[in-house]
């Protein structure tokens, strides 16, 4: 968010911090769960490999919520893939 400014090339003061980040943040614990689940999932060794092949059910998953919204969702919670793919993108995040 850029600050407003009250007049050509004099910005106001800097915006007031956000009193709800601490609530849209995900605790540590939380997210080392769902990436040991995204590890578990891909057969990724460290965390940036297993998230990197998690990229498919990611745009699969984005696609369902979206463009291709079906009537009735499949089960993907079913998936392990699909699972951690949630969890990690589609929940809070940090």
């Amino acid at each position: 968010m850029s600050p407003a400014v009250l007049s050509p090339g004099v910005p106001s003061a800097a915006p007031l911090p956000d009193p709800f980040a601490a609530l849209r943040r995900v605790p540590a614990a939380v997210e080392g769960w769902w990436l040991a689940r995204a590890r578990q999932a891909t057969g990724g060794r460290t965390d940036d490999e297993a998230l990197e092949r998690l990229t498919p059910a990611v745009a699969a998953l984005s696609d369902t919520f979206t463009t291709a919204r079906p009537k009735r969702f499949a089960p993907y919670g079913a998936d392990p893939a699909s699972r951690a793919a949630y969890g990690l993108w589609f929940g809070a995040q940090t």
